[in-house]
């Protein structure tokens, strides 16, 4: 796997939950065990948004960085870890359920993490 591959498949991850975000507010929330108010709602569209946005950002990467992607490759990979580090504390502390579902989508997050951090050295 290069390390364009990953922010190729990066970039359709983080897209899925950005699309997921905006067209089924309520099943990402049901996933979560939390009630969709219509604040929630608001919120989900702004961070979906930014999830497409970021999404975008992973395809261009390689174009914009040409052979020097192991830059912007490492930053990714520590930007990734502060992510799943903050997905694994809420799943500690009881924000999130344990279940598979919800283990599932940290799963290959933290794979595509790893491999930014070791297609980046």
């Amino acid at each position: 796997m290069t390390l364009t591959l990953v922010f190729r498949v990066m970039a359709f991850f983080v897209g899925f939950w950005g699309v997921g975000m905006w067209l089924t507010p309520g099943t990402l929330a049901g996933n979560w065990n939390w009630d969709l108010t219509h604040e929630l709602s608001v919120m989900m569209q702004f961070m979906g948004t930014m999830m497409i946005v970021f999404g975008v950002i992973h395809w261009k990467m390689p174009e914009w960085a040409g052979d020097n992607l192991k830059t912007p490759g490492m930053a990714f990979a520590i930007f990734h870890a502060l992510l799943l580090a903050l997905n694994i504390f809420q799943f500690f502390a009881g924000n999130i359920p344990t279940d598979l579902i919800n283990i599932a989508g940290v799963v290959p997050a933290a794979f595509l993490t790893a491999m930014f951090y070791i297609k980046s050295r």
